[in-house]
């Protein structure tokens, strides 16, 4: 998964629901003796059962024998098993409890920092998001160079849409693990927000090379593969090489077999290439999938006569069914691309236009719009 998908994790996690643990009181007379490096350990194990580790955490906190610093180890190791940005106040509380004890645990300002950054992608509140950033900041200036907490902070700047500096970050983190795909990857997110195409055209193609030279097996390496593709299939496709783009797009689509958006893309780079069976290929494509199954499907249709630019517009008005930011940036997107090819630039400058104000700066609609409203503003001038 690209660093920023990774941080989204836990927080798509919790949307099915938020973990609650209750652990037995502990005797007022005496707390007991445990082995304390032994559970530190197992609190802040990966691997480990959530249910082991949340334990572990709590007998910690709960011991008496335990030091300021162990005790801030287990609040913020708690901290992050807990963290949910629809439920974030205990979370927190446990880690400003970690830094009260122990000011230098740079693990709960990451800790802090990425619930931070959940909160403010999954509500859309940027100045949560710049709390992570200074979050980051403090771990960094206590841990020196690490690739794992710049590539993090990237992904902040660059939901907040400040390009350059999430390049610097996602530069240096490759620069310090280089055959790190995610992060080769990140820098070509990054480059094709900053209108440099080659250079993501570069990064995409590197990832894909360092995924393929990996020991990485099985149905997660396969999605990062797809990913990695359809980027690069973006790539080509927004400075206009359609032939290169349908390339990508299908060793993508024929590794990973599921229908996205880039079934799409790839139809609007043949109908721009001029191949007249375009959407006979979209059609067999998206009849595999139902709407409730995946939300591309309903934009797809838009463009096999299954859909009429109506139905689009009623989904992203404020009561529609895809009313939210995502919603908006994708349809006004699509409608810009329909009317783009039904030879109507008037509209699908308009429609492009709304798409961009979205400000949905991580969506790669939002990207493409951009560009295609720059280069039809320019062919009017």
């Amino acid at each position: 998964m690209s660093v920023w998908c990774r941080k989204l994790r836990v927080g798509l996690t919790f949307l099915t629901g938020y973990w609650v643990v209750t652990v037995g009181s502990v005797a007022e007379t005496q707390a007991p003796t445990i082995n304390l490096p032994e559970q530190l350990s197992i609190c802040s194990e990966p691997s480990r059962p959530f249910s082991e580790r949340i334990v572990a955490c709590q007998a910690v906190i709960e011991s008496g024998n335990s030091t300021s610093q162990e005790k801030s180890k287990a609040y913020s190791g708690r901290g992050t098993l807990t963290s949910d940005p629809f439920n974030s106040k205990d979370p927190l509380l446990d880690f400003e409890r970690a830094l009260g004890l122990d000011p230098s645990n740079a693990g709960a300002y990451v800790g802090r920092g990425n619930l931070h950054y959940l909160i403010g992608f999954s509500q859309n509140l940027p100045d949560e998001i710049r709390l992570s950033i200074s979050d980051y900041d403090k771990a960094i200036g206590l841990q020196g160079d690490d690739a794992h907490l710049y590539s993090s902070r990237g992904s902040s700047y660059f939901a907040l849409g400040e390009f350059e500096h999430a390049l610097s970050d996602a530069s240096r983190a490759a620069d310090l693990i280089p055959e790190w795909p995610p992060y080769r990857y990140a820098n070509g997110m990054a480059h094709i927000r900053l209108k440099n195409y080659e250079h993501a055209v570069r990064e995409f193609s590197k990832a894909i090379e360092l995924q393929n030279l990996s020991n990485e097996s099985g149905f997660s390496a396969r999605l990062k593969l797809g990913r990695y593709q359809s980027a690069l299939g973006d790539a080509h496709f927004v400075k206009g090489d359609y032939s290169a783009a349908i390339t990508a797009y299908d060793k993508a689509l024929g590794g990973v077999r599921v229908v996205d958006e880039h079934q799409i893309f790839r139809y609007l780079a043949a109908v721009k290439l001029g191949r007249s069976d375009a959407s006979d290929v979209l059609r067999k494509q998206i009849s595999r999938e139902t709407p409730e199954r995946n939300i591309s499907v309903f934009w797809g249709r838009l463009f096999t006569n299954e859909v009429t630019p109506g139905e689009v517009l009623d989904a992203i008005k404020p009561e529609g069914a895809h009313s939210d930011t995502l919603g908006r940036c994708l349809g006004h997107y699509y409608l810009g691309a329909y009317y783009e090819m039904a030879g109507d630039p008037k509209r699908a400058v308009f429609h492009y236009g709304q798409s961009v104000e979205t400000e949905a700066f991580v969506v790669i609609q939002y990207m493409l719009a951009e560009a295609t409203l720059d280069r039809l503003m320019q062919a009017n001038n």
